[in-house]
């Protein structure tokens, strides 16, 4: 089988050899018949044309009509998906109207409040070079956070067992007492002083 592209579509054509003298011929030549055509960007083979074809011819057919035109169709949607996300472009033509307005606005001033409106969308566009700023994080949500990293270390042996003497000399002993001294108020500048002094810890009644 082979193929001729003729505008948009795809003529199957499937060769025959007719031997010398088969037909009353003086030499033998390949007959080539029109079999069935399908569009050039089909990316699966129609029903009709299938049913014409052998399971050799129509791995032939995927691989030279169908099995191109997917792979074309898969580039468009790709780049299709890249354009949609991409915000050069839109700067680019953005930046062609601003300067057809600026030049068209010495006929017709434009109100201030949209020329502001336009400087703060420009000075929100992330661009390349620009320092990030991450979201500041909740402080007890960190602090809980490292607290439980702390206990999690603990128990797979970061610290190994304690010693039989000198416990309370150790710089473990002393980072726990100070840890204890911001959650049990005995810090005067603690954090549980601190969440009393602002209403959102009540102080236990003696």
């Amino acid at each position: 089988m082979h193929i001729k592209k003729r505008g948009n579509n795809a003529l199957l054509y499937r060769s025959t050899w007719v031997r010398k003298g088969a037909e009353e011929n003086d030499h033998g030549f390949s007959r080539q018949v029109y079999v069935a055509s399908l569009p050039l960007q089909a990316t699966e083979i129609p029903s009709d044309t299938d049913a014409k074809l052998t399971p050799l011819e129509r791995e032939f057919v995927e691989q030279r009509v169908v099995g191109p035109a997917r792979q074309g169709l898969a580039r468009c949607q790709a780049d299709a998906q890249k354009r949609a996300r991409d915000p050069l472009w839109r700067l680019e033509e953005g930046l062609r109207l601003v300067r057809e307005a600026s030049a068209l606005s010495a006929q017709g001033a434009v109100p201030a409040a949209r020329v502001r409106e336009l400087h703060a969308a420009v000075a929100s566009i992330q661009f390349i070079g620009a320092s990030s700023q991450p979201a500041e994080r909740d402080p007890l949500e960190a602090a809980v956070e490292s607290l439980r990293n702390a206990a999690r270390a603990v128990a797979n042996g970061h610290y190994g067992p304690a010693p039989e003497e000198g416990v309370r000399k150790s710089p473990i002993y002393v980072r726990w007492l100070e840890i204890s001294e911001q959650v049990d108020g005995s810090a005067p500048d603690g954090l549980l002083r601190q969440l009393q002094a602002r209403g959102w810890v009540k102080a236990k009644a003696r």
